[in-house]
């Protein structure tokens, strides 16, 4: 990088971080924010508590819960297997889960249509099994969507960053925080619920502008995902060579509102 361009960006951080700060002090953001340029980091910070409870602040290997992010991994990994010849993602579900409980739906929908979410499928997945709550959702057959390998919510790696909600994304401020653990299902899924690291996710970009993740998305990556106590963002390839990844352990849109206004700084 360039004289120039390294005191352009010193000026533009200055101006970001004045309100990051501030939403800091507020109680409207708690998390990590990292923006590259060119592929290294030049801007990273993390913010308020990882454990309110016991005092741990985040980090910047802070793990946090990506939300709906994890659809964009689930979707490469179906398009690694149609490139290898082991799916058909224009075929009927049907052909691909033959004996999915809903027969009438599985031979309807495509696997492209599911993708893009435009399979009409019904249903709520943040909904607990009957007499049951969302930690008893652990297996495939408990729900359908769930990665086998993700992590349960009470074997948290020792530096996760535990998500705190005002119980609506519309509450008033001055509502008090409290653990999202009731919200969380007892895994994660191929919709959401894994958990990274701002670093992770700058070398996922990284790897997407190098070509080095087959039938990978381009490197202009625009994804957020949100739940109650969590938000992400991850925005890659912008204008002047710019990623930008914020990870948030408060509701939406804690994350999102930093993306953008980063975003905005950046423009010139």
């Amino acid at each position: 990088m360039t004289l120039t361009l390294a005191l352009l960006l010193v000026a533009q951080a200055q101006s970001w971080q004045v309100s990051l700060d501030s939403l800091a002090r507020l109680g409207q953001f708690s998390g990590v924010v990292l923006v590259a340029q060119g592929g290294a980091p030049q801007f990273e910070r993390a913010y308020g508590m990882a454990d309110r409870e016991s005092g741990r602040a985040n980090d910047l290997e802070t793990s946090f819960n990506l939300g709906s992010i994890n659809k964009l991994f689930t979707g490469v990994a179906i398009r690694q297997l149609a490139a290898a010849g082991k799916l058909n993602i224009d075929s009927s579900l049907a052909r691909a889960w033959p004996d999915y409980p809903n027969q009438e739906v599985a031979r309807r929908v495509t696997i492209r249509q599911i993708l893009e979410h435009r399979g009409g499928i019904q249903g709520n997945i943040f909904a607990a099994p009957p007499g049951k709550t969302r930690h008893d959702v652990v297996s495939l057959q408990d729900y359908f969507e769930l990665f086998k390998e993700s992590w349960r919510i009470d074997r948290w790696p020792a530096n996760t960053a535990i998500g705190y909600t005002r119980g609506a994304q519309d509450a008033d401020p001055s509502t008090p925080l409290k653990p999202n653990t009731d919200f969380l299902p007892g895994k994660g899924s191929s919709a959401g619920g894994g958990y990274s690291t701002a670093h992770d996710l700058l070398r996922l970009v990284n790897a997407l502008r190098a070509g080095k993740i087959p039938a990978g998305p381009p490197p202009g990556v625009d994804i957020a995902g949100g739940a109650p106590g969590l938000n992400a963002a991850v925005e890659g390839d912008l204008r002047g060579g710019y990623d930008v990844i914020v990870l948030a352990n408060l509701d939406p849109p804690a994350a999102e509102r930093v993306a953008q206004l980063i975003r905005k700084a950046l423009a010139p």
